[in-house]
Formats: structure tokens, sequence, C-alpha cells
């Protein structure tokens, strides 16, 4: 394989498994499609043969297929890292290292932490298996009115694991990314609208204008750190995650919620009385929310390619 190949995957819930492959003529860039059954669990990288293709100027490829390195649907192999409970493998932190942590507290400006003013706690969706279901808390930091970057945990306890970072921009800005691109983002106002989007510890009232505005946001959420499925570590490639949404498919465990709405003594019920004359967007791109209209969603894979500029290292 020349240069470097883009792979671009996709999960199907429905249709048989089938593979097209096919080469620009640059010798920088090869496309990989592969579309599969939703559960289905191997993933598969690829090398060339090449071989002209009748009626196209570029090389069509002849496909052999090798298991992938990783991937963010395929749950990895027995090791240390992956097993029952949260316990990270590693020694104790050392007094030595707390000491320097304190004086790096008094003397660094720590200036992006800082800016998280915002805490929510919500519910994610995997985007090749909706199914999962996680409950997920969001350091939020707003960068302007229309962009909010976030850092996401798996609780807001002070050993909580940063498993994700999620995107949020306006609708305004939404419509100005190319169509592949926001085939990756979700829309927000189904799950602020009925409840399930919360700012812990803050009375109803006080949330309304925030919630007003996100219901009109799109985000894109990459989850580095499956803890649900008992990673002690993070470990294989991220995955794309998605927001609940008005299809069976895609509505949060109810058990999820209750656990959640118990913990903070808030109601989705309340909640999402009091939200629904909140106004949303006059549309939703149906590029977002991809799978809604396409039944598919995005598994990313690893696969050794070649570097660029390896040829002149050596």
């Amino acid at each position: 394989m020349h240069g470097i190949a883009h792979v671009s995957e996709s999960t199907d819930y429905e249709r048989t498994p089938s593979l097209t492959v096919w080469n620009t003529g640059k010798d920088d860039i090869s496309l990989i499609s592969i579309q599969k059954s939703f559960k289905e669990a191997p993933r598969y990288s690829c090398y060339h043969k090449k071989g002209q293709k009748k009626g196209y100027k570029g090389i069509h490829s002849v496909l052999y297929l090798n298991r992938s390195m990783a991937s963010s649907d395929k749950k990895p192999g027995p090791t240390p890292a992956i097993g029952p409970g949260s316990t990270l493998p590693g020694k104790p932190t050392t007094l030595g290292s707390k000491l320097i942590e304190s004086g790096a507290m008094m003397l660094q400006s720590m200036a992006p932490v800082r800016q998280m003013n915002l805490h929510a706690c919500t519910f994610a969706l995997y985007g090749h298996d909706l199914s999962r279901q996680i409950e997920t808390h969001h350091f939020i930091q707003r960068i302007n009115q229309d962009f909010l970057q976030c850092a996401v945990y798996d609780s807001d306890k002070p050993s909580a694991r940063l498993i994700g970072v999620e995107y949020i921009v306006s609708d305004n800005i939404f419509e100005t990314l190319p169509s592949e691109e926001q085939k990756l983002w979700h829309s927000h106002a189904y799950e602020i609208k009925t409840g399930l989007w919360t700012l812990p510890g803050m009375p109803e009232l006080l949330q309304d204008p925030e919630h007003k505005s996100l219901t009109k946001t799109y985000g894109k959420f990459w989850c580095t750190w499956q803890v649900d499925r008992g990673d002690r570590l993070p470990l294989g490639a991220p995955s794309l995650m998605m927001s609940a949404q008005a299809v069976d498919i895609a509505r949060v465990n109810p058990e999820l919620v209750k656990r959640r709405d118990r913990k903070y003594g808030v109601s989705r019920g309340d909640a999402k009385e009091s939200r629904v004359e909140m106004a949303e967007s006059e549309w939703i791109n149906p590029n977002a929310d991809y799978w809604k209209q396409h039944g598919k969603g995005f598994a990313i894979d690893v696969v050794p390619v070649e570097m660029k500029s390896f040829g002149a290292l050596i």
C-alpha cells in the first residue's frame, strides 16, 4: 500500500456484509469502505494488489483481509488492563509526587482547566451499538456563545476517569460544516427537552437559559475509555458516541435515569414537563444523527500504513 490509508467504516443495522475498495489514482490516498452487520465483531485491515478497473482512471484494488490492530467495537483480549472492578493498575501515588502537585497548584496557572465552569450529567450511546449506554459527566468550557468544549468523565468523584471529549457547536456553525463532517455529529434537542441532560446542584429555573441555548446545538463526542466493558485502562480505538433520540433503539434505559435522578435528587419527568415549550431549531439537519436516516453507525479501526515522511528518513 502506498501512502496513508483512510478507512471509512459503517456498521449496518440490517444489511449483509459487503466490501468495496478503490484508489483515487494518487499515490498518497487509498479509500476503504466496509459495510457490515451491526453486531458482527471481526474487523479488518487490508493491503492491495493493483489491477485496472475498466472505465475508471484510478486503480481498483483486490482486497486481502487481515484483522486490524485495534477497533472501537471489538473487545480487547484478556489482559491485566481489563476485568471486574475499577481499580487501575499501578502503584499508589508517592508523597513526593503529591508534594510536587501541591506546589504546581500554587505556582502554575492551570488556566484552561480553571475555565471549566459548568458540570452537566447526561447519557451517551455508542455509535456502533446503541444498546450500550453510559452515564457521562461533562465539565464544560465555553469558548464563546457558539462553541463549547467538554472534558467527559465517568463520574463527578475525585477518582473519576477521563473517558473522552465532546465539542458542541451552535446550529449556525454546524450548517457551515462539510456534509461528510456533519455525519459524525449528533443533535441535542431531544436530550435537553426530555430532561436527560441536567446541571447537578442547580435549580431547574437557573438551568433554563443554558438549556434554551443547548437545544439548538450539535455535539461530536469521542469516547477514549470504554469503562462500561471493564477496561481498567483506555484501550483500543476511540468510539464515536451518539445522543438519545425518540426512537426505540435509542431510548435510554429507564433504570440508568432513575439511578442518576436518585443520586442528585432530580426528576427527569419534572424537567421534561418544564421544558416542553422550549424552542428548538426550525429543523434538525438530517446529516446529524446519521444512523436514524441510514441505519448505520460508525466505528474506527487502527491499521498500519506507510508513513509519508519515512522515505526521507532512510
